[in-house]
């Protein structure tokens, strides 16, 4: 006889709780997503094709939603190109894929146990043709805001410009239990998310059998540096504004 608990987890796993409850969550993502005011600095002008946008695991939760909107405005949609990502294929990681598909991210299945070499070569492909990936260099565990090389061996093997971003929320939660100290902006009304956009980086060098494993080197420390550097930029735009505002109630006080 089967436990209520397991009950419990046999109904929330069945598709039609698992297709209302990714309604349900689409609508508060949609508010939530509309509350935050973004602004962007120093948007870089990338050439027409894929990108592989990188970003910290911390910011996942709104790094999805930004990297759409980027695509959407360097007009790739129109050009049948779309946004990719890697994702597990735990149910869980499922829903919230269910969840951002309305926002344009599509995910490539795989992970470092289970099908992941299988998953990258998929992602390289779909990259050549054109379309762009979000990776965040630091997942799925960590260390956190420590470049791993797999995201920059994607854009190595599939041509396309890595793109550093920075960003820093004014208003939010941190979980500071979890191994990324995961930030959650607070759904208020224009919550400031400062993104600051780093230079395009791009192996240079033909790659040969040779001198693959010294360029990944080379591209990882690039991408390290130029993510420390934007997210440095960011923290200080916000700061300067929280100064700014300190400032302003103080003269009215």
């Amino acid at each position: 006889m089967m436990k209520s608990k397991d009950i419990i987890k046999k109904i929330l796993r069945t598709r039609l709780f698992v297709w209302l409850l990714t309604l349900i969550l689409r609508v508060i993502f949609f508010i939530w997503w509309r509350s935050m005011r973004v602004i962007d600095h120093d948007s870089p002008v990338l050439p027409e094709g894929g990108a592989i946008y990188l970003g910290w695991h911390e910011n996942i939760s709104i790094l999805t939603l930004l990297m759409y909107e980027e695509v959407k405005r360097r007009g790739l949609p129109e050009r049948g190109c779309e946004l990719y990502g890697l994702s597990s294929a735990h149910p869980d990681s499922k829903l919230i894929v269910g969840i951002y598909r309305r926002y344009g991210y599509n995910a490539v299945y795989g992970s470092s146990r289970r099908g992941g070499s299988t998953a990258v070569l998929e992602l390289i492909n779909l990259v050549k043709k054109g379309n762009s990936a979000m990776v965040t260099p630091d997942g799925p565990k960590g260390p956190r805001r420590e470049v791993k090389e797999g995201g920059i061996y994607i854009a190595m093997k599939a041509g396309a410009p890595l793109v550093p971003i920075g960003m820093a929320v004014a208003k939010k939660r941190v979980f500071d239990k979890t191994w990324d100290k995961m930030c959650l902006p607070r759904m208020v009304w224009r919550n400031h998310v400062h993104v600051v956009w780093g230079k395009p980086i791009m192996a240079n060098e033909t790659i040969t059998p040779q001198n693959r494993a010294a360029i990944l080197q080379k591209l990882s420390k690039q991408a390290q540096q130029e993510l420390d550097r934007c997210t440095a930029i960011a923290e200080a735009y916000l700061q300067a504004e929280n100064s700014d505002a300190a400032d302003d109630t103080g003269k009215t006080a």
